[in-house]
Formats: C-alpha cells, structure tokens, sequence
C-alpha cells in the first residue's frame, strides 16, 4: 500500500528489497518509481543544488501540490486490478 513519508532534507535513507511481492516499487519523491526486488538496496539522499520556483497568480502554491500530488483523490489503479 502506498506510505508517503516526509524525512530531513539532511538523512539519507536506504530501502532494502528484505521481502517483496510481485510489483513491489518504491517510489522517490513523487517522480521516480523503481520496481524493488529481493536484496535490492535503494539509497535516497539530497541533491546538493539549487533551483527556482515559479510562482503562478492564478494558483496558490498549496493548489499546486493538492493538484501534483493528488491529494484528497482515490488511489488510480493499472487495468485488471481492482480494490
């Protein structure tokens, strides 16, 4: 099941393929998915750059991030599985 977490920008995190299913993934900041097999070990740490945030006057940030996020939506499931 899906069990976003929010972690320091500071850690580092390591996810270890101990048990897995078929389809098992994790999922990285919301933009990259990996399929996670057994011994697998995933290391997510901060990128040391910088970067820009464009700010739209016809949305509030917080509209932004419901909307990218898909907050308050049900779950969109792949064809074939059901709930």
């Amino acid at each position: 099941s899906f069990r976003p977490i929010v972690i320091n920008a500071e850690s580092t995190i390591e996810v270890v393929g101990i048990r897995v299913n078929e389809g098992t993934t994790v999922s990285i900041d919301g933009q990259v998915s990996l399929r996670l097999s057994i011994d697998d070990v995933v290391r997510v740490e901060r990128e040391n750059c910088d970067f820009l945030i464009v700010n739209n006057p016809l949305r509030s940030q917080w509209d932004t991030l419901a909307t990218k996020l898909s907050w308050a939506e049900k779950p969109k499931y792949k064809k074939g599985h059901t709930t």
